[in-house]
């Protein structure tokens, strides 16, 4: 190989190395818990909270989160549930349709703040006669639309995780 070849090589490795770092973290975190006496109710209620480490503002893409809709119900299926086998359970509740990505899709999460909303899935997954569950929130990160595009931003932004949360859930009321 050439002098030429070497510097391509390099270059091309050192541009993936970027890359792959501004895809390692995200400077937003999310966090999820659940209302224990929700159980007491038959209901499933899980609290996402959101928390923006870094020094720029966030944004969280309403449609894939929590917040797509304004009361305690779930728009999509941001939450990966999976029985105690590990399975998936089948998502149930609505799709609610946006249409093309606008910046009013969006909520801002200024540096060091915090956002949460609590949503009830007890009728959004097909927890048939109850059980043991796990949740997690898994979405894709978007930025608004108008935003200016620095080279920082042009790398495609991490996947938003959470880590698992045990959801417990008792025999639906017309089943006991």
């Amino acid at each position: 190989m050439t002098e030429r070849h070497h510097t391509r090589i390099a270059m091309a490795i050192a541009l993936f190395a970027a890359i792959g770092s501004a895809q390692a973290a995200s400077d937003l975190k999310v966090h999820l818990s659940t209302d224990t006496s929700s159980a007491k109710n038959r209901s499933v209620i899980v609290t996402a909270t959101f928390t923006n480490e870094g020094d720029e503002a966030a944004y969280i893409y309403r449609p894939e989160s929590p917040f797509g809709r304004y009361d305690d119900e779930p728009a999509s299926d941001f939450l990966k549930v999976k029985d105690s086998s590990g399975n998936p359970v089948q998502y149930i509740g609505s799709r609610d349709h946006w249409g093309p990505v606008e910046a009013s899709h969006f909520v801002t999460v200024a540096p060091g703040q915090s956002v949460q909303k609590r949503v009830d899935i007890t009728n959004a997954y097909a927890f048939g006669t109850g059980g043991v569950f796990s949740a997690r929130y898994v979405a894709y990160q978007r930025r608004p639309p108008e935003l200016p595009r620095r080279a920082k931003e042009r790398a495609p932004l991490p996947p938003l995780e959470s880590d698992d949360v045990v959801l417990v859930v008792d025999k639906p009321s017309d089943q006991q």
